[in-house]
């Protein structure tokens, strides 16, 4: 019996040294009374320094309030406490964030934890990741849209506003069909959704602003899963003015080459011949295309 006793006293101690989690017992002066080298490998501290302090001298002073607070209520019969988090001075001066499990009896507590530093800073960095991706999601002049597989709105941008004339209350829930009625978001076929005869880029799309205005949009479509579901984000920008610019500007075109004068446009730092009229091409013999790769130095 007592041979057994002895390898499970053993086993026991090699797993309390061999463990890499943080575990310690304390005892009613609320200093450490046993650890495991697991401490020394996290916090830089031996086992001999990190028992000549209360641990409170290792806690941050921001922690230090909420740190007393639960080792109080672990101060009464047989209490627990679950992912408790609070920062423990490393000996470089670094803090490192620490998430405990404790449970106390007959007056002293028995402790682990685990280092959780590398997940704090992961999180903080996701958190701001997220925090700049909303940022220009928010600010972005074009409409964004996310719109669920059944044609639904989902979450829109508030350039939606500007873009269509519908607030989020007005769009979030409906189906995106009254600000894109040219879309066919289900397979008629199929019953189910369209899938990537959606996704691609999308000019000359008939968009409707509220009111029932219609004006033309350009659409970029892309499909993608979040949790299993399918989704598409869809951008959306109003192409009004430019396709007005584009009509002014054929029609310029159309005037100058129906005038008999020779009419020119070119770089003034190269003096390559940027547009040429059919006038020019009457007066000098070349076409738009040589014209274009010449200058006036070109034609003496």
């Amino acid at each position: 019996g007592g041979a057994a006793e002895m390898a499970e006293l053993k086993a026991h101690r090699q797993f309390f040294d061999l463990t890499l989690g943080l575990m310690a017992t304390v005892d009613e002066t609320l200093h450490f009374s046993h650890l495991n080298p697991a401490w020394q490998d996290v916090l830089g501290w031996s086992a001999q320094e990190l028992c000549a302090q209360p641990f409170s001298y290792f806690v941050h002073p921001e922690d230090l309030q909420i740190t007393m607070e639960e080792a109080r209520k672990l101060g009464g019969a047989d209490a627990k406490t679950i992912n408790f988090e609070n920062r423990f001075l490393h000996k470089s001066g670094a803090w490192v964030n620490l998430s405990w499990v404790a449970a106390s009896r007959d007056g002293r507590m028995y402790c682990t934890a685990l280092d959780i530093s590398q997940y704090k800073q992961a999180t903080a960095q996701l958190s701001t990741s997220e925090a700049r991706l909303r940022a220009i999601i928010d600010t972005a002049s074009d409409a964004i849209i996310t719109v669920d597989e059944y044609g639904c709105i989902e979450r829109v941008n508030p350039a939606v506003e500007c873009v269509f004339g519908f607030s989020s209350f007005e769009s979030v829930g409906k189906l995106a069909s009254i600000l894109l009625p040219q879309i066919n978001w289900s397979n008629s076929e199929a019953g189910g959704p369209a899938g990537a005869a959606l996704t691609g880029f999308h000019r000359d799309v008939l968009c409707i602003r509220k009111g029932g205005i219609e004006f033309p949009g350009e659409l970029a479509i892309s499909e993608l899963f979040l949790e299993g579901k399918r989704m598409f984000t869809v951008i959306v920008r109003d192409v009004t003015a430019r396709k007005q610019a584009e009509r002014d500007l054929a029609q310029l075109r159309s005037s100058l080459d129906r005038t008999k004068d020779a009419i020119f446009i070119f770089d003034p730092t190269t003096l390559r011949y940027l547009y040429a009229n059919q006038g020019a091409v009457k007066h000098l013999g070349y076409s738009v295309t040589e014209l274009l790769g010449m200058t006036p130095v070109d034609l003496k």
